[in-house]
């Protein structure tokens, strides 16, 4: 290589390649390589633990970017509604620590928040609310 010549990265280590051979595709052995495709599509089964606001964006952005019948999603929550945090706090004066507008999904948006920073029975209606827009219920 001259003083001026860059080294080719593409073919190998400062320009020099190396050549490997494939190693046997049938070898004895207790292990067996099966006759597919590496990439043979699978349904993808998904398990989410709560179906607070993350469970929920998940299985939004699960039906609206992954092809229908590909997946399998399954919302695991231990109370009887939606909402997280927000089904569970009622103590009093609970509310979002950050501006309301700033809770909410961007592609589901509210703007007509009672207040700035809205209360948890407000917030927990959100998600209801986004959950019956946009959800399907287990029977469905």
């Amino acid at each position: 290589m001259g003083a001026f010549e860059m080294p080719n990265g593409l073919n190998g280590v400062n320009g020099f390649g190396h050549n490997y051979d494939y190693p046997p595709s049938h070898v004895e052995g207790p292990y067996k390589i099966l006759d597919q495709y590496h990439s043979r599509p699978t349904k993808l089964r998904v398990a989410c633990a709560g179906a607070g606001a993350s469970g929920l964006c998940l299985a939004y952005k699960m039906e609206k970017m992954l092809e229908p019948g590909s997946w399998e999603l399954t919302l695991f929550e231990k109370n009887p509604q939606f909402g997280g945090t927000w089904y569970e706090n009622t103590y009093p004066g609970v509310a979002c620590d950050i501006p309301s507008h700033d809770y909410n999904f961007t592609w589901d948006p509210k703007p007509d928040w009672s207040q700035l920073f809205a209360s948890g029975k407000e917030i927990q209606g959100y998600f209801e609310g986004f959950a019956e827009r946009h959800g399907k219920s287990g029977g469905d």
